[in-house]
């Protein structure tokens, strides 16, 4: 089993998220408009611990200009982190998806981001439970309180 799925010269597969190139074309974006709002396909699925890879990802984009990142492919919520002044959410779960298999992948969150003058001033969160395979609802007070535990439970809050 490969470790990897990215592309290579020899085979095909993902292109490979090199942060050199994702930094300048931040930085070209950067003096262009006034919010930088990423999405990443990213991580190791079904655990609720953000690599060192989506790590390393997340705090060179925050570098070279990025506001605020989204994160999703583990199938299960992952912590969140502020870095740098902005926020980093690295999974939001299953919100979609046919995964009925296990409590996990029946969990995600929606995200409320709201802005004020170019600037996040608030991140709400609003759990959700996939149900009868795809149809996802908002979380009772119990499931909201167990799936915002589990994202807690690997945050991060670095200045």
């Amino acid at each position: 089993m490969p470790e990897s799925y990215g592309a290579t010269s020899e085979s095909a597969g993902s292109a490979w998220a090199e942060i050199d190139e994702i930094s300048a074309d931040i930085a070209n974006l950067r003096p262009q408009v006034d919010v930088i709002l990423v999405l990443m396909h990213w991580g190791i699925e079904y655990t609720n611990k953000p690599s060192e890879r989506q790590n390393e990802i997340a705090h060179a984009a925050i570098s070279a200009g990025v506001d605020i990142i989204i994160g999703d492919h583990p199938h299960w919520v992952q912590g969140v982190e502020f870095y740098g002044g902005k926020f980093i959410v690295y999974g939001v779960g299953n919100f979609v998806f046919d995964q009925m298999w296990s409590q996990e992948t029946r969990e995600g969150t929606i995200v409320d981001l709201f802005f004020y003058q170019q600037k996040l001033i608030n991140v709400s969160f609003r759990p959700t439970v996939i149900e009868d395979y795809a149809q996802p609802r908002l979380a009772t007070q119990e499931e909201s309180t167990r799936i915002l535990e589990r994202i807690w439970e690997t945050s991060e809050f670095v200045e």
